[in-house]
């Protein structure tokens, strides 16, 4: 994925959004993969010495649901989802991410085959402090738990049943917004507090930076660029406005620009960015109801005073 010019100008513009917390007790969520019965889903039940030290299971077992899965982080919050072999290959395998680093490198989790265009990989190596290596607050991996997570991958980070994954044809992807005032400065980090409302001047104007890419086509390819405004933040079926995003050659971005004055002083406005590519019909949606852990509904939305 090509380098952007304007990520290189504002990267040190960027802040943490949110700094996770791997020691709060957080209720524990349902798991879609709870019902899969291939094997079970508690990997403790088969002996160790009798799996593959490479295999998906073993893995699981051995490094992802002991290390990883404890209850306020990888333990159904958020994805990965390490509760259950299952959910641990079903949330890594071409599943794209969220939390990216600054030039927006990586599409997925677990490329099969590939430990560079992995950003699992990356994420267990990284000396980068924004991004922190993981597992978070514990010690790192040791040099056999990697090089077995490596094997798993390189050998084409096969399912429980020994397959490879076929990869998807993905939409484009949105991976997060910034709002800057006319003099480029970061308007977006104006927040009481990390997941409220930032705030825009009843007569200021801002450019809405749209994180959007397509690792199949170039960025200025990309379809039905909008952002729907509305007051609730569940429902964009009747927004009270869009706003469609204007392509800036100059940055290689997709930008939407707001005006204050156009919008209620006091009222909470919430806002969803939807994009998609020539082969589908369908535009991904930014944030989604999933409530991706640090884009959340609140921290989407904006107050005009």
């Amino acid at each position: 994925m090509r380098n952007h010019q304007f990520y290189q100008a504002f990267i040190s513009a960027m802040v943490l959004i949110l700094t996770l917390s791997c020691g709060k007790e957080t209720p524990d969520p349902d798991n879609p993969f709870n019902n899969i019965s291939q094997v079970p889903s508690d990997s403790s039940q088969i002996p160790y010495t009798s799996l593959d030290s490479s295999d998906i299971t073993a893995l699981h077992q051995q490094i992802f649901q002991p290390k990883c899965a404890i209850p306020s982080c990888h333990g159904g919050v958020f994805e990965p989802d390490f509760r259950t072999v299952e959910s641990t290959y079903n949330t890594l395998v071409y599943q794209e991410v969220i939390k990216n680093n600054g030039d927006y490198e990586f599409r997925f989790r677990v490329v099969p085959y590939d430990t560079a265009a992995s950003w699992l990989h990356e994420r267990l190596l990284t000396d980068d402090e924004v991004l922190g290596r993981m597992p978070r607050y514990a010690p790192p991996l040791n040099a056999t738990e990697m090089r077995h997570i490596n094997e798993w991958i390189l050998n084409g980070a096969k399912d429980i049943n020994g397959d490879v994954a076929v990869r998807p044809d993905i939409n484009v992807g949105i991976y997060g917004y910034d709002a800057y005032d006319l003099n480029g400065n970061l308007v977006s980090n104006n927040r009481p507090q990390e997941n409220e409302p930032f705030v825009l001047e009843n007569d200021q104007i801002i450019n809405m930076v749209m994180f959007v890419f397509d690792d199949e086509k170039p960025s200025e390819e990309i379809l039905y660029n909008k952002l729907k405004i509305s007051t609730n933040p569940d429902d964009f079926s009747n927004p009270v406005r869009v706003v469609d995003a204007v392509f800036n050659w100059d940055y290689y971005v997709w930008v939407v620009q707001l005006n204050g004055a156009d919008f209620e002083t006091g009222v909470q406005y919430y806002f969803r960015y939807y994009a998609r590519d020539a082969e589908h019909q369908t535009p991904v949606e930014f944030p989604n109801n999933r409530n991706n852990f640090y884009y959340t509904k609140g921290y989407c939305s904006f107050i005009v005073q």
